[in-house]
């Protein structure tokens, strides 16, 4: 299926820029540099492009990458800090979570983030159940990783950790050696690419989403949060989220049924209950922003499930379960499942141009959104917008100029150029939802 518009295709646009331009270290969209993201998943992107090929899919396949290690991590985390068989359950409960394995299958970078901070977490909990502070190391990493994937957004790690050694009681802990040599890791990861944005192109790179734009404006400027917004949310993404509840309120009472540190429950907690007080301070808040906690989610509606089941805890019930969740897996891999907002809806129009106007060709757009066209005109032709146009004046003038050029008129303006007059300008395609003009007919 096509990308969706905006993020996805976004996303995939500044991938494939990187081979345009053969710049892999300061992005764009087109010609235009971008901050919108720092550069991780788009790297992937763009090397999935040049091994493979640049499809829909192989932007797609770093977010699938992603969340299949965020599987991966979760199972580990939780049998390393629980037992088992609510490792085993938590997966089961994630994988037919839709919104949840839906972003594994969007180029978008919620699902890395999670996967980032998972990998933050196993670490942290390695070095309680083995008593290893060289784990440690990975936590600075992790947050490196988050942030090349999505900025100071992706940074979770730093607030989660310090609570939970506050909360055990073991402060000292974030003076660990081991923790200090891989946050000094971490920052100089960060500082290596974006020390020298900032020393080239200034506070447009400080107070960009790749840097610290989000936490001045804590969220988009305009939007409002009130902070139970994303805790009530919860409850029309994540199908056992009154089984979260329960197992929260029953996570003093239970204990695991291996030999483990009984402090690493409140690890579960502790990440949950942060990420939603960070998302709820958050001056704007989407749904999608919820990824990186269905794991603790899926954690506590798990032992809430066993708590209610004995058919559950018993050894008896691992086949079952195994079949079910290869069905599950197997119906997923098959069948399409449906993104948030859809495929976009411009996939003719990028065709159509790819085959009536050759590549020099300029395009101009008739009012609307340039960002709208502009991604998917470079990630599926090789092509930006030239100019945008917002009166009939404009057009006529432009189109005078440039007979060649071609003009894409979305729906909405359609009467505008149908009762405007003689404009010298004729239509050579159309659809639904768009029409492309030019003073020249013979394009090809």
């Amino acid at each position: 299926m096509p990308l969706s518009e905006m993020d996805d295709i976004t996303h995939a646009a500044m991938a494939k820029s990187i081979l345009l331009t053969g710049n892999w270290f300061t992005m764009h969209e087109g010609q235009l540099i971008s901050f919108l993201k720092p550069p991780l998943y788009f790297w992937m992107e763009a090397l999935s492009f040049k091994l493979f090929s640049v499809s829909d899919y192989w932007a797609r396949f770093p977010a699938a990458l992603t969340g299949f290690f965020t599987l991966v991590l979760a199972y580990k985390i939780i049998r390393t800090a629980w037992d088992r068989q609510t490792a085993f359950l938590t997966v089961l409960i994630l994988c037919p979570s839709t919104f949840f394995i839906k972003y594994c299958r969007r180029a978008m970078l919620d699902m890395p983030v999670a996967f980032a901070l998972c990998l933050g977490i196993w670490a942290t909990v390695k070095a309680d159940h083995e008593d290893n502070p060289r784990y440690l190391l990975l936590c600075g990493i992790s947050a490196a990783i988050g942030y090349y994937f999505k900025g100071v957004q992706g940074l979770y790690i730093l607030v989660v950790l310090p609570v939970y050694y506050v909360v055990t009681r073991r402060p000292l802990r974030l003076f660990n050696k081991w923790m200090l040599l891989g946050a000094f890791i971490g920052l100089g990861l960060i500082a290596a690419w974006a020390l020298p944005q900032y020393h080239v192109n200034g506070t447009d790179f400080l107070y960009s989403q790749s840097g610290i734009g989000p936490i001045v404006n804590r969220g988009i400027p305009g939007k409002h949060n009130a902070f139970y917004t994303p805790f009530v949310k919860a409850f029309s993404v994540f199908y056992l989220m009154p089984f979260t509840l329960l197992g929260i309120a029953l996570i003093k009472k239970l204990v695991p049924t291996e030999n483990k540190p009984s402090s690493l429950k409140y690890l579960m907690l502790t990440w949950l209950l942060v990420l939603l007080a960070v998302l709820g301070s958050s001056s704007a808040f989407y749904i999608r922003y919820l990824i990186p906690a269905f794991i603790p989610m899926a954690f506590f509606a798990a032992l809430a499930t066993q708590k209610l089941s004995a058919f559950l805890r018993e050894e008896r019930s691992r086949p079952p379960l195994t079949a079910a969740f290869a069905l599950v897996l197997l119906a997923f891999c098959v069948l399409p499942l449906r993104t948030d907002s859809g495929p976009t809806k411009y996939l003719g129009l990028y065709n159509c141009l790819n085959n009536i106007a050759p590549k020099d060709t300029k395009i101009i757009l008739y009012k609307d959104k340039s960002y709208r066209f502009n991604q998917g005109l470079v990630f599926y032709g090789d092509r930006v917008l030239w100019k945008q146009l917002n009166s009939l004046q404009e057009l006529r003038s432009v189109a005078a100029e440039n007979p060649s050029a071609v003009v894409i008129v979305p729906a909405a303006y359609f009467g505008e150029i149908d009762g405007a007059g003689k404009l010298n300008i004729k239509k050579i395609a159309e659809a639904p939802g768009w029409r492309l003009y030019s003073a020249k007919l013979n394009l090809l």
